[in-house]
């Protein structure tokens, strides 16, 4: 016998125990047919809340016991599962949006961590053993897929990883907002992500391509970058044949930097992505941090980068930190160079030396909300 049905069949008897004092009373005092009655009415509606009420509380021991007993998906934390909310059954909506602040009403379809890690399907157990199962947690949106939730209470949706060395991650979906429904309509951005062949989180690519910018040497032609398509398109209608003289010039643009970020891919060409973010609506580079504000989420970090003080006048980007380059570029030839940025700070006036230091390579984050 386990514990559930030693709680129902006391509460049986508890039921019927009462149940007979209540019918001896009413004989006592001669009234033979509603004792007859209360059996039917009160007595059956006793015995059966009473069930019920036992049962529901079995089954919350139950839910505890499970994380209880669940290895910990961090060593030295127990998963804790009290108070979860429970939302419908279906494990996803088909939207990434979702209200509230932990994020446990989220029923999107990311299947990645930040880190790039795929999620384990929760029904598998491998390569994790666990006990986050549809049947322990229902109404969590758990079920067969490898969609990022949040059964238990945790910070933020997460998943157990396909990565035997990482046991679980936090998910990035994105911030909660003030109401979801069918004519929730965002507006989104667009942004290019520097040094990096993909997009973070839930983010989509819209293409990949080359980081160009101006000749390095040069004082005219464009001072920003640009994410070339690996494959352009030529209006044939219009082209002239051959190097003209009065035209700008768009080149490749290298890691050049000998020292510090990305050195060891010194003369690699540096490979971009262009991003759409469909579930925020604004962005912005948060230079001299790789993190970002309260309430904001970071879509990439990186350096801070640019041509040398020595050349011509280009912009500042943020290059992630995984600093991508394309692959079978690996030669000195001229065309953009890219190198880190420096704080420079004054004493008495200019960017503050405390806390900023001079000759310090500058850090960066693209912020989104």
């Amino acid at each position: 016998m386990n514990v559930k049905h030693a709680f129902i069949i006391c509460s049986l008897l508890f039921a019927s125990i009462t149940s007979g004092a209540l019918v001896k009373n009413k004989v006592k005092n001669n009234q033979p047919e509603e004792a007859v009655s209360e059996i039917t009415e009160e007595a059956t509606n006793d015995i059966v809340n009473n069930v019920e009420m036992k049962t529901a509380e079995v089954d919350e021991i139950s839910r505890d016991n499970v994380d209880v007993d669940e290895i910990s998906r961090e060593d030295g934390n127990v998963d804790q599962g009290i108070g979860i909310q429970r939302y419908d059954e279906e494990p996803s909506d088909g939207s990434e949006c979702y209200t509230l602040t932990d994020g446990s009403d989220y029923r999107g379809t990311i299947s990645t961590t930040p880190n790039g890690r795929t999620c384990q399907q929760w029904t598998n157990q491998s390569p994790h053993q666990h006990t986050m199962l549809p049947e322990n947690y229902p109404n969590s949106g758990l079920g067969d897929h490898n969609y990022c939730r949040n059964p238990d209470n945790a910070a933020g949706p997460w998943c157990y990883t396909t990565d035997p060395a990482q046991r679980w991650e936090y998910c990035d979906v994105g911030s909660p907002r003030t109401k979801c429904s069918d004519e929730t309509v965002l507006a989104g951005f667009v942004y290019t992500r520097w040094g990096h062949s993909s997009c973070p989180g839930n983010a989509k690519v819209v293409y990949n391509g080359i980081m160009s910018g101006k000749y390095y040497g040069t004082g005219g032609s464009g001072s920003n970058y640009l994410c070339l398509p690996e494959i352009p398109k030529y209006d044939d209608n219009v082209v002239v044949h051959g190097t003209q003289s009065d035209r700008a010039s768009l080149y490749h643009v290298q890691f050049y930097g000998s020292t510090g970020p990305f050195a060891s891919n010194r003369y690699h060409d540096v490979a971009c992505s262009v991003c759409l973010q469909e579930y925020r609506n604004n962005h912005f580079m948060y230079p001299g941090r790789d993190d970002c504000p309260n309430g904001w989420t970071r879509e990439y970090y990186g350096y801070l980068m640019s041509a040398d003080d020595s050349y011509g006048t280009t912009e500042y980007v943020c290059v992630d930190e995984s600093g991508g380059s394309l692959s079978g570029t690996s030669s000195n030839v001229n065309g953009g160079q890219l190198y880190p940025v420096e704080s420079k700070c004054v004493t008495g006036g200019g960017i503050p030396c405390a806390p900023y230091v001079d000759g310090y390579e500058l850090t960066c984050a693209i912020c989104s909300i």
